[in-house]
């Protein structure tokens, strides 16, 4: 049965004035998760479906859905789900000066059978970048480098050099917690990361996952008073669970990532 916001979203969006000609957002609204229509309304799907339509043929595509107060924005970043594209996202998002304070993924199936993600990110200036307002052609930007990232048009450790130019703050690693759990699935294991934000996190901890060879199926990136709450659903990349004898290494890669960037950089 249907929950009682899941049924009201429901009523929202079939009440909801949609022109003729956009004749996809319905299809769109379908495909999202139950998580998904449970947080947006109707005006905010169909926007979201319009980003989805713009993707057209790119291999990534990415826009400012809205503004937000002190010249920070939502971003609508959506591609085709595999391995690592989170840590691509992250890798793109700091060479554009641009730090996350929070994120939202979901997942659905387009016509065509594929794992598109629809992804959300709260974006803000990093310590390194210059105007605090995020620029609609700065996340467009964002985007295409993306698009070449996963075209392999460009290589990602160039990307992370220019990344690296971007100024660190003192050793926090100290300060850091990692945490796996469990839980009640058979398959999923969750990681929870806490940790002082700074520039370049996100990426730190999704790469060093990548370079481990786990991939994320679900995650919950925010930031509350500076201090990162990062919490992620990681599977190996064949789908199976990461076993218990694999947490120390994936700790320690964590630890090793997140200690880099209080270092300055060397090269």
């Amino acid at each position: 049965m249907p929950t009682k916001h899941r049924r009201e979203t429901e009523a929202r969006v079939q009440n909801a004035t949609i022109p003729a000609e956009e004749t996809g957002v319905a299809a769109f609204i379908a495909s999202m998760p139950d998580g998904y229509r449970e947080r947006f309304d109707a005006v905010a799907m169909r926007d979201h479906a319009g980003i989805v339509s713009r993707r057209k043929g790119a291999a990534a595509h990415a826009e400012v859905w809205c503004a937000l107060p002190y010249g920070g924005a939502i971003a609508c970043v959506v591609a085709d789900d595999r391995p690592g594209l989170l840590s691509l996202i992250s890798a793109a998002l700091v060479v554009h000066t641009l730090d996350v304070g929070a994120a939202q993924a979901y997942g659905r199936t387009t016509p065509l059978g594929t794992t598109e993600v629809v992804d959300f990110f709260w974006l803000q200036r990093s310590a390194a970048g210059g105007s605090p307002r995020v620029e609609p052609s700065e996340v467009a930007s964002m985007g295409k480098l993306l698009d070449a990232l996963l075209r392999g048009r460009v290589d990602l450790d160039a990307v992370v050099k220019l990344g690296a130019l971007a100024e660190r703050p003192a050793r926090l690693e100290d300060a850091t917690r990692i945490r796996f759990d469990r839980g009640s699935s058979k398959i999923v294991t969750e990681l929870t990361i806490e940790t002082p934000d700074r520039p370049g996190l996100l990426f730190a901890v999704t790469r060093a996952l990548f370079n481990q060879r786990v991939q994320i199926v679900r995650s919950d990136v925010r930031t509350v008073s500076s201090r990162a709450q990062d919490k992620f659903d990681i599977v190996e990349f064949d789908g199976g669970r990461v076993t218990p004898a694999r947490l120390d290494a994936l700790e320690a890669e964590l630890r090793h990532a997140i200690e880099a960037l209080g270092k300055a950089p060397t090269g």
